[in-house]
């Protein structure tokens, strides 16, 4: 059998804005909050997926026709002959005593896991199946691999003085634990920070910058009605009861008094009486 290989658009197999999310609550779990990682879990994703077609390729070796269901089978023992056989997996034997078949790993892959491995093996039609156990094997060595290779590129960043994880931190830990498949790394790497894709995250800082600006300016007519409108009355008041005052009643023009009208009008009484 031939080179087991996929071709599809990363966000067929993982939401972007969820796996940026995820990687920045990683980042505060783990103390490294005043790290930025860009593009970097983007970068992440398709290494991964590389390491997956690469093991599965190695996988193909061993691969025997079964005598029953006559399909070509994957099982755990083919895997583990492949890590044994192979120095480019010497960074998955130390992790191999820690491995547990009754749990489930598959979740805590970065990407769908579920949906790149259906994929690789409806490549052959109904003729490769890989058993659920290889699935979970492999699975828990993708997930020991990946935060392997985020806490390297932390620690490389850090040692340089650096606060951003990129592609060019993520290819120096692949190179040190993936020596033979750096060419391979560095091409993928190489074509993906040359398409549109890589920008997201400056569109996304772009967007928000448009934003701001234009909140402030609806506030500032909003507070000068307010203010205009309370003035404004006050004075008109104040003058109309200046002229109730001056034109009510039917006093002469002589006795109009401007300090005491009242008591004009109690005089008057008490020479009538």
């Amino acid at each position: 059998m031939s080179k087991v290989s996929s071709k599809y658009q990363i966000s067929e197999i993982v939401a972007l804005a969820v796996l940026k999310r995820k990687f920045k609550q990683y980042m505060l779990d783990e103390g490294y909050e005043g790290f930025k990682s860009s593009s970097f879990p983007k970068y992440l994703v398709v290494s991964l997926v590389m390491i997956l077609e690469e093991l599965l390729t190695d996988c193909l070796e061993f691969v025997k026709k079964h005598e029953t269901t006559g399909l070509y089978t994957v099982d755990y023992s083919m895997v583990m002959m492949v890590l044994n056989k192979d120095t480019k997996y010497d960074v998955f034997l130390k992790c191999l005593k820690k491995y547990n078949s009754t749990i489930k790993y598959q979740e805590s892959v970065l990407f769908n896991y579920r949906k790149v491995v259906d994929d690789l093996e409806s490549r052959y039609g109904d003729k490769l199946m890989i058993e659920s156990d290889a699935k979970n094997f492999i699975s828990y060595l993708l997930v020991s691999v990946q935060y392997e290779l985020i806490k390297l590129s932390f620690t490389m960043v850090s040692y340089s003085n650096r606060k951003t994880l990129s592609s060019e931190s993520l290819l120096c830990s692949l190179s040190f634990l993936f020596n033979e498949m750096h060419s391979k790394f560095k091409l993928k790497l190489d074509s993906m920070a040359n398409t549109k894709e890589s920008e997201e995250t400056d569109e996304v800082d772009e967007v928000e910058e448009i934003v701001e600006p234009v909140v402030e300016p609806v506030v500032e007519p909003v507070v000068e009605a307010v203010v205009e409108a309370v003035v404004e009355p006050v004075v008109q008041v104040k003058s109309s009861k200046k002229k109730v005052i001056v034109e009510d009643g039917d006093l002469d023009k002589d006795l109009v008094v401007e300090e005491k009208p009242k008591s004009v009008k109690t005089k008057k009484n008490k020479i009538s009486s």
